[in-house]
């Protein structure tokens, strides 16, 4: 095998390694979302309707390389102020961009100071990044009790191609 062979084939076996989705015991609160650009984020959703300030508070971890954009609220921010102030869950985002290995998974998630999710690490090696931001409460909330659906990240539509042969 000549050298430009051997090149190509270490290169084209690098682009194909698949990126790992990790597992986490947060499913209620915490998906991965892939955006329009195909960037791809991890939505966190409140307990409960905003009755009081949103404190959210995360610890990712990840292996690899990544990098963590900070959160904003979820789909943006007047819809978001919008679903809170009809009294739906509020919903936070990450981006995380030039993911190596691992996307991130929330390590610990505490939203109001009640402790939601706590993902066990199996190694030592992981990367550690902890994050805290409060929202002020929102005027004029109508006060909902848990009837409300649980909001989920939108993802882009796939359309299906149909072959006739």
């Amino acid at each position: 095998m000549s050298i430009s062979n051997f090149i190509f084939v270490g290169f084209f076996l690098g682009t194909t390694v698949a990126l790992i989705f990790p597992q986490h015991n947060c499913p209620e609160y915490f998906t991965y979302g892939i955006e329009e650009n195909e960037s791809y984020i991890g939505v966190f959703t409140a307990k409960e309707p905003a009755n009081i300030k949103l404190n959210f508070s995360v610890m990712f971890a990840w292996q690899g390389s990544a990098m963590i954009i900070p959160m904003e609220l979820y789909p943006n921010n007047k819809e978001a102020a919008k679903n809170i102030k009809l009294g739906k869950r509020a919903q936070i985002y990450f981006r995380f961009d030039e993911v190596s290995e691992m996307l991130p998974v929330p390590h610990m998630f505490i939203f109001n100071d009640e402790l939601l999710c706590n993902t066990e690490l199996n190694a030592t090696s992981y990367n550690l990044y902890p994050v805290d931001v409060i929202i002020p409460r929102f005027e004029n909330i109508q006060q909902v009790r848990n009837t409300l659906p649980k909001m989920h990240p939108i993802f882009p539509r796939i359309q299906p191609v149909i072959n006739i042969e």
